[in-house]
């Protein structure tokens, strides 16, 4: 209370939690980051980065959103790059010299 009885009302937000809110807020909604940079006055992505809060639940949605795009496979152990074998088919075409 001030000095006349009324309840002092002091700011729980500053500039840079509406800042970091617009950050993720941006990045959520799929805005290409140089874009949400420009829209939020960030000039560095290092700064960027920094106001770039990722939540538990923002790398759960990550990596479901990657299974589902591989359809369903963990990508682990299941082929999940065939062009990449090691280097045994070129060591095998050469007559195994490697």
């Amino acid at each position: 209370m001030d000095r006349k009885g009324r309840p002092v009302v002091k700011p729980t937000l500053i500039f840079h939690d509406l800042r970091r809110s617009a950050v993720r807020n941006l990045v959520a909604a799929g805005v290409d980051q140089a874009l949400a940079m420009r829209v939020t006055g960030h000039q560095t992505i290092s700064v960027f980065q920094r106001y770039r809060i990722v939540s538990d639940d923002d790398v759960r949605t990550a990596l479901e959103r990657t299974q589902a795009a591989l359809g369903g496979r963990s990508g682990i152990g299941s082929g999940h790059n065939p062009g990449h074998n090691g280097g045994t088919e070129a060591s095998q075409s050469s007559g195994g010299a490697a």
